[in-house]
């Protein structure tokens, strides 16, 4: 399992920030019920329907940083692959697949992590190292840089109380919408309370002039009050947009609703979006938490092994349904936690956000859910065979919706 920061310095961040916060949250845990748990109907399953296969070259290997699926001006549908080690980002047609039919080098960015393709000659990386989203043409030349910091001080951390820091993942695709790139962030760590209801999360930054302004804020019932979440699992922000693209479909971890918010307005409204089996999730325990090392990795661990969380939300506009992933709690007895081992499933709901049914893929070991992506064929989600040594291709499983 790897529960990682976008930057190192935020292991500093960490130090300085838990005493901000720890001597004021409720020391047994918040709970997040379940309410509707056991008692929705299904109607629609997901039934496999085939692998789709990109070849690899020696660099790069299966579970890539990013991926983004593009349409070009003539309509054909390409997948691009962020290979961080190579600092390349390699694109495929998707329809006859295997063969990159690209290649476009990123070595001028220091530490890529996610991009935006628009074009070949207006490619938008976002680089971790400087938090700022840079625009290249298509001799890979730096064409200009946006700072996500507001040009601030990097050493001075005062900036992670006002900015969103970035974990991409493919699921969640870069969007651009009305002349702006939504570049959806998180914070961290646990939100002290004196921000809760200030920090914003997602980045709109308009492509005319760079400028960048920030929108829509955290569940305060959930991550406010000084809610022990310590750790960017539970923070994470995954996300989509609504299919008339006005609003944004918020999907939190730890949260069995979902938020919907305006994209030019400041209304937000929340739906459930739950699964019929998840359990409540509860936060951290401070008397747990404080008991450990300084560095409580190991109950953080447990508790993200034997904790329901929720995952990617994506809109499927062939079935005008969307997809939420859940990654299913291991019981905490009994078993070895190994994170790998947590069931991977989708809860499918129409377009109204009314639950449809749910199906249970595989476990963490074959699935990576945040790799994954709609087309006209189904729900595409990354697929490692456990027996896969040479690692020569990136692979999707197909699923298709069935009903029951």
């Amino acid at each position: 399992m790897s529960l990682r920061m976008p930057l190192i310095l935020h292991i500093i961040a960490y130090a300085i920030i838990i005493c901000c916060f720890i001597s004021c949250n409720n020391n047994s845990g918040f709970e997040i019920k379940n309410d509707k748990r056991g008692s929705l109907k299904a109607a629609k399953k997901l039934e496999q329907d085939g692998d789709k296969k990109f070849s690899l070259d020696s660099l790069s290997a299966p579970r890539p940083p990013y991926i983004q699926l593009y349409n070009d001006a003539n309509g054909n549908e390409y997948l691009a692959m962020l290979s961080g080690y190579s600092k390349n980002i390699f694109i495929y047609n998707y329809d006859s697949a295997n063969n990159p039919v690209n290649q476009i080098p990123i070595s001028t960015v220091q530490m890529p992590l996610a991009f935006h393709i628009r074009n070949m000659d207006s490619i938008y990386v976002y680089n971790d190292k400087m938090m700022e989203m840079i625009l290249l043409n298509n001799r890979s030349e730096i064409v200009s840089k946006v700072s996500l910091i507001n040009n601030e001080n990097m050493k001075d951390l005062s900036w992670t109380n006002r900015y969103p820091q970035y974990v991409p993942h493919g699921v969640n695709a870069i969007i651009e919408h009305a002349g702006k790139l939504v570049f959806p962030g998180q914070f961290i760590w646990t939100l002290p309370d004196t921000i809760a209801q200030q920090f914003k999360f997602t980045s709109l930054i308009d492509i005319n002039n760079n400028k960048v302004n920030y929108v829509h804020k955290y569940p305060y019932d959930i991550y406010g009050h000084g809610h022990l979440w310590d750790e960017p699992m539970f923070t994470g922000v995954y996300y989509d947009i609504t299919p008339d693209n006005k609003k944004m479909v918020y999907s939190f971890p730890v949260s069995h609703d979902l938020l919907i918010c305006d994209l030019d307005t400041d209304k937000e409204a929340t739906v459930y979006g739950g699964s019929n089996e998840a359990a409540s999730i509860t936060s951290l325990d401070v008397d747990k938490f404080k008991k450990k090392s300084a560095a409580p990795n190991e109950y953080i661990y447990q508790k993200a092994c034997t904790s329901d969380l929720y995952g990617g939300i994506l809109y499927d506009k062939y079935r005008d349904v969307y997809y939420r992933f859940l990654r299913k709690a291991l019981p905490e007895k009994g078993v070895r936690l190994r994170w790998e081992n947590k069931k991977v499933a989708v809860v499918v709901m129409d377009k109204d956000f009314k639950y449809l049914g749910e199906t249970e893929l595989g476990d963490m070991n074959e699935f990576y859910p945040d790799n994954s992506f709609v087309t006209k064929e189904g729900l595409n989600v990354e697929y490692v065979a456990p027996n896969d040594v040479e690692e020569k291709f990136l692979t999707f499983r197909i699923f298709k919706l069935k009903d029951i």
